[in-house]
């Protein structure tokens, strides 16, 4: 028996640097900072110029302003209704994931994403609390970590 659970509602965005302990934000606790209300797919610079945290980048010269961005570790999270399902047929789907990111469920990484572009399957089932209780996803956005492996600055193409 197949049973879908679309995650797109109820997710949460916040700037990693302004969550004191990451760790325990990916476990659920509240966190330090700021968390915009998000639907998904959407991406931090959307959010931000809604939020008028930054100038729209498309214009003039602004996308120089919204530089910082990319120099931040952002988090999404939601809470979902664990589905009633055998957990050996556990699965979540990500697609058009940031191109390096971590995910979590409650509280466990269950996997590092490097490929945009790529439909990723992973088993979740030991990760899944019982049928009806909520669940906590998150994904962190991992920017300067590939930095760091690349070896240089981030770069915009132009």
């Amino acid at each position: 028996m197949r049973s879908d659970v679309a995650l797109t509602d109820g997710w949460q965005l916040a700037d990693a640097a302004d969550c004191a302990d990451l760790t325990e934000v990916i476990n659920g606790a509240e966190a330090d900072g700021t968390w915009y209300d998000v639907a998904v797919p959407t991406g931090v610079h959307e959010v931000l110029l809604r939020e008028g945290r930054i100038p729209d980048p498309h214009l003039g010269r602004n996308a120089a302003e919204a530089d910082w961005v990319g120099e931040h570790d952002w988090v999404y999270r939601t809470r979902f209704p664990s589905p009633d399902l055998p957990s050996d047929n556990a699965r979540l789907i990500l697609r058009g994931v940031d191109t390096l990111a971590e995910v979590y469920l409650n509280g466990k990484r269950i996997a590092d994403l490097d490929d945009m572009f790529v439909e990723y399957v992973l088993p979740v089932g030991e990760a899944l609390s019982p049928a009806g209780r909520g669940e906590r996803a998150g994904d962190r956005d991992q920017i300067r970590d590939a930095v760091r492996r690349v070896g240089g600055p981030a770069r915009r193409l132009r």
